[in-house]
């Protein structure tokens, strides 16, 4: 063979090294730290990664760029997903980055859309497999922390809208290391209750990836799906999504919408009842009109000369009886109306804001609520939550309680 025949341009090698590592490497994550970062003024990124054995040079093109929700700077531990080229110009391969995140986040999203896949192809999120909510539950279980806003939001929203409904709370961590079998075991709590929920609210704020992370943990998870009782979930805002989101038999956008999900709002329920009774009533009129007619004319018939007077006195009782139903109407929509408003007042005596608004105070350390003095230690710092603002504290000395007492 000719030695000629086997010399390869420059550029026609360098193509055939582009197809061959462009074809071999189409998409991948990548995680090292950024180097050599430089913001182009065209809007374009050009940086390094490496680890500890080597560097790969990579950039990532404007509008990518402007959909990073941060700045990468040089000594950013990244992760990164893309696909490797070569720039034919100098036969460098580089990595044309599509999707760039702070490592600790990165792995956290993994995390998450592995599970989630995992959980998927169980059949864990399937529509089937969901609960009809209840429209007017009579108990209602609630899982949230009991010192949080989530509380607060959800009693408050039940007690303006519930009708004459029971409200239980199972407390639990929502944040940190086991909350997520602390929620599991507040949600096992409710189903073996003697007297268990129709349905219960698994609630918890808004928050970072890492904060409501609690809810994206097997135990949790598993436990909503395979609860017996209907769940809404009500985590995060409207923008934040957990795998309890896809479990749950209803999501709501937050705690307080989960609450409204939960139940009928009791003004329109009233309006039902209210449009119910002229409804009765005009049906009822109309239907005595009829009769009258119908008695008018069978009164002017052969024989019946002498019936006019004892229907016209039926028809009188039949207007005394109308008369009586819509006052007994009335009536019980008052009485209803009058339970509505002393359940509503005995829920909104349960608030935690209405406790420490007598001037009781919660005493936490860290995430970790204090109810036993032995828990203190001299000199150590706690954070209080009053009724209106927080403060904090130094213990000077502890008094724990007496054996016997």
């Amino acid at each position: 063979m000719n030695v000629a025949d086997q010399v390869y341009g420059v550029g026609e090698l360098t193509r055939l090294i582009k197809r061959t590592l462009e074809g071999s490497f189409d998409s991948l994550w990548l995680r090292g730290e950024l180097t050599d970062v430089v913001h182009h003024r065209s809007g374009h990124l050009y940086f390094s990664l490496k680890d500890a054995d080597a560097k790969l040079r990579g950039v990532m093109w404007r509008t990518r760029v402007q959909r990073l929700d941060f700045r990468p700077e040089n000594g950013t531990e990244v992760l990164v997903f893309g696909r490797i080229v070569v720039y034919e110009k100098t036969g460098v391969y580089q990595l044309d980055c599509e999707v760039m995140q702070p490592a600790g986040m990165g792995a956290l999203a993994l995390e998450f859309e592995k599970l989630k896949a995992r959980l998927a192809a169980e059949g864990l999120f399937d529509q089937g497999r969901k609960k009809p909510v209840p429209k007017t539950p009579r108990h209602i279980g609630v899982v949230t922390s009991e010192s949080g806003a989530a509380v607060r939001d959800v009693l408050v929203t039940l007690a303006r809208r519930g009708f004459d409904i029971k409200v239980t709370l199972a407390p639990a961590r929502v944040q940190g290391q086991g909350a997520s079998e602390d929620v599991a075991r507040a949600i096992h709590e409710l189903e073996t209750l003697p007297d268990t929920p129709d349905l219960i609210i698994v609630a918890r704020g808004g928050g970072s990836l890492e904060d409501l992370w609690a809810f994206n943990e097997e135990p949790a998870v598993r436990a909503v799906a395979d609860c017996p009782i209907p769940i809404i979930s009500g985590v995060g805002h409207e923008t934040d999504t957990t795998l309890i989101d896809f479990v749950s038999d209803l999501r709501a956008p937050t705690p307080t919408g989960a609450a409204e999900q939960a139940t009928p709002d009791r003004l329109d329920l009233l309006r039902h009842v209210d449009n119910m009774g002229h409804r009765l009533g005009r049906g009822a009129r109309l239907t005595v009109e009829a009769l009258g007619q119908r008695i008018e004319r069978a009164a002017g018939g052969y024989g019946l000369r002498r019936l006019p007077d004892n229907l016209l006195q039926l028809s009188q009782q039949v207007d005394d009886l109308e008369a009586r139903a819509e006052r007994s109407l009335l009536t019980g929509m008052q009485r209803t109306q009058d339970r509505f408003e002393r359940y509503s007042d005995r829920l909104a005596a349960l608030s935690p804001t209405a406790v420490l608004s007598r001037g009781y105070a919660v005493i936490k350390s860290g995430s970790w609520v204090i109810k036993d003095a032995s828990d203190l230690v001299e000199g150590q710092v706690l954070d209080l939550m009053l009724a209106r603002g927080e403060a904090s504290a130094r213990v000077e000395e502890v008094r724990p309680q007496k054996p016997g007492k």
